[in-house]
């Protein structure tokens, strides 16, 4: 700020502390007109005008980094959607679910307990539970809940895959065909 400028400044401040509206809005008007004419530095101003070249440079590209950007945030919405969905869909069966789980826990550790005051031996419970882990495992329902599991986590993967390239040059060939 100029020594005028502080003037300015001032004798706002004066006139709107003494309570003068139309002379402190008139200097708070000059002070604006001051404050918008001084010029960003030269290095900012060239770096915002490459930023807003590149932007425009890009519009029709659909690989410029503007679709990139674009891409991102899309994937991250419907990744945020989804869990959001998933949580609000999953929420009546979590009470029941732990419930299920607790009991089922603690079925176990007594069978456990008397399986050994029985005296069967360690390979013997393994195997048992082994065979119990098989059967539940090979139910329609089971199987198809680890294969949808299975499916998402491959997708999961593929998309984070994916989010990682974004914005990043290629080195070599084997980096062009992802």
């Amino acid at each position: 700020m100029s020594a005028d400028e502080g003037s300015t400044a001032q004798r706002w401040l004066e006139a709107e502390l003494a309570g003068r509206a139309e002379e402190a809005d008139r200097l708070f008007a000059a002070v604006a007109a001051d404050l918008t004419a001084a010029r960003a530095p030269a290095r900012l101003a060239e770096r915002v005008a490459q930023a807003v070249e590149g932007a425009h440079g890009n519009a029709g590209d659909p690989t410029g980094s503007r679709w990139h950007s674009l891409a991102l945030v899309a994937v991250l919405a419907l990744g945020a959607a989804t869990a959001v969905w998933a949580l609000l869909a999953a929420l009546p069966f979590l009470g029941s679910g732990a419930v299920a789980l607790l009991n089922f826990s603690a079925e176990g550790f007594v069978w456990v307990v008397r399986a050994v005051e029985g005296g069967l031996d360690g390979w013997a419970i393994l195997r048992r539970v082994g065979q119990e882990i098989g059967e539940a495992v090979s139910t329609p329902g089971v199987t198809g809940g680890l294969v949808v599991v299975e499916l998402v986590g491959v997708a999961a993967l593929y998309a984070l895959h994916r989010l990682l390239r974004i914005g990043r040059e290629p080195r070599s060939k084997e980096d062009k065909q992802w």
